[in-house]
């Protein structure tokens, strides 16, 4: 498991993570393509896909920590107008976390 990482919301760290299911979410509420979100920034490149892609990784983050909270898209565009910087920071994560996924991607042995 790819470690959680935590963005602060509203004066409270909320947990955030994108590993596979919630890049496979995301693509698939985008109706986009796996190893084009994977392996390059479309899916962070505009604004409307970091708002999908954070709602995404807030609910992966939630779920995996127990927590009961889920957030919309809606909610997303909340906190972004309440903290633009939010943008710059989800779009830092998503990255961190998609550099962390394919080298781990990378080195799995495609004869097994």
């Amino acid at each position: 498991l790819l470690p959680m990482k935590e963005i602060v919301i509203r004066g409270t760290a909320r947990p955030i993570h994108f590993g596979m299911r919630a890049i496979n979410e995301f693509t698939k509420n985008t109706k986009g393509n796996f190893e084009t979100n994977i392996t390059t920034t479309e899916a962070i490149a505009t604004m409307d896909s970091v708002v999908a892609v954070a709602a995404v990784g807030l609910n992966e983050g939630a779920r995996l920590s127990k927590r009961t909270e889920r957030y919309t898209v809606d909610d997303v565009w909340d906190f972004v107008d309440e903290d633009p910087n939010l943008i710059l920071q989800i779009a830092d994560i998503f990255k961190e976390s998609i550099d962390a996924l394919t080298d781990k991607l990378g080195d799995l042995d495609p004869n097994v």
